[in-house]
């Protein structure tokens, strides 16, 4: 029996584990090894996003050597409604399955639960035949970034260098897509106050920039830093899963 008073789970393509990937993955990333046998999800659990946002207080970054640092004691955490139009994407590509899987998923969970994973106000823990996997709301961070802007002809000369915020959409990728392509909003999760001397992995790019596709292409994102994937963001931590070991960063395919 499905718990929650669902009528029918959804079948969807399983996945074979990539261990460059963490090993509970988000939604988002549900299918990125490839697809395999139909495998049903169902709603296992429902937690108040509060809970997962003090968990998160009390979290390092990952990846730091010897430092910690508690890069989330300080911030603003909130729920808040933004069109993706209004979200800057830091990762150059998506997957077409993934997507697809996406899609399906939030249709099944809006026809069996009255659950829209476009307005997400919770964490949900959701049953697979590999797993028990997480999904938190899109998570957006608030980032100071350098910008230089290029006069249109005829217009003032502008500053030559400019601090600005701009909402980098680090999460939730593929809901945003969808949010996009439906001409609404999506329910994120923003932050904002975060420590400025440790800014996230990628530089911010452009919605024209995002390739949908079905292969994971050679710049996969404009990479902040030398190693891209220190100071990791422990969105584990949201998901309210139960702890592993570890985790690796970075996909080999």
């Amino acid at each position: 029996m499905c718990p929650f008073g669902a009528k029918t789970p959804l079948w969807i393509g399983s996945f074979s584990h990539n261990p460059r990937v963490k090993k509970f993955p988000s939604m988002d990333c549900l299918a990125l090894a490839g697809w395999r046998a139909p495998m049903r999800v169902v709603l296992e659990r429902r937690i108040p996003i509060q809970t997962a946002i003090v968990s998160l207080k009390h979290a390092r970054l990952e990846n730091t050597g010897e430092q910690k640092v508690y890069f989330y004691k300080h911030t603003e955490i909130r729920l808040a409604s933004m069109h993706p139009e209004e979200l800057n994407p830091v990762a150059l590509y998506l997957l077409r399955k993934n997507f697809q899987v996406q899609r399906a998923l939030r249709e099944h969970l809006l026809n069996e639960y009255g659950i829209d994973t476009l307005s997400l106000s919770e964490v949900l823990h959701l049953r697979t035949e590999s797993g028990l996997i997480g999904m938190i709301p899109p998570y957006v961070e608030i980032s100071e970034e350098v910008v230089s802007f290029l006069p249109r002809e005829g217009d003032r000369l502008p500053p030559e260098k400019q601090t600005l915020c701009a909402p980098l959409l680090i999460d939730g990728l593929h809901r945003a897509y969808l949010a996009r392509e439906l001409g609404v909003s999506v329910g994120c999760l923003v932050v904002r106050n975060t420590p400025k001397e440790y800014p996230y992995a990628a530089y911010p790019c452009s919605w024209n920039q995002v390739i949908l596709g079905d292969e994971v292409p050679k710049v996969k994102k404009f990479y902040r830093r030398q190693d891209p994937y220190t100071f990791m963001r422990p969105l584990d931590v949201l998901r309210q899963l139960p702890k592993t070991d570890t985790p690796e960063y970075g996909r080999k395919s």
